[in-house]
C-alpha cells in the first residue's frame, strides 16, 4: 500500500486550472497515486484485465487533497448501463 501522506502539492496556473488525482490499482491494491494540474478535466475510470485507472478533477485551489477517484467505480456501472440502454433504444 502506498503512503499518500507525503505526496507534494502544487499550485495550478491559469493555463492549467484543473487539479486532478489519478489512481492506479492492480489486483485491487493501490499501486500509483498521482496529483497534478491539467488544462482539461478528464474524470472517470477505465478497467482492463490487469488494472483499474481512475481520475477525478476539480477547479478550486488544493481541492484534490484526497483520493476521491475511489468513488468512480460505481459510476462505471451507470455509464455502461446508460450506453447500453441508449444502444438498445436506438436499435429498436
Amino acid at each position: 500500500m502506498l503512503n499518500i501522506t507525503y505526496i507534494p502539492t502544487e499550485e495550478c496556473t491559469l493555463d492549467q486550472p484543473y487539479c486532478n488525482v489519478e489512481r492506479l490499482e492492480t489486483k485491487g491494491k493501490l499501486t500509483k497515486l498521482k496529483r497534478g494540474c491539467s488544462s482539461e478535466c478528464k474524470a472517470g475510470c477505465e478497467t482492463t484485465l490487469h488494472y483499474t485507472r481512475c481520475r477525478s478533477c476539480c477547479i478550486r485551489s488544493y481541492c484534490n487533497l484526497d483520493n476521491s477517484v475511489q468513488r468512480c467505480r460505481t459510476c462505471d456501472i451507470y455509464v455502461i448501463l446508460t450506453v447500453w440502454v441508449a444502444m438498445v433504444v436506438r436499435a429498436a
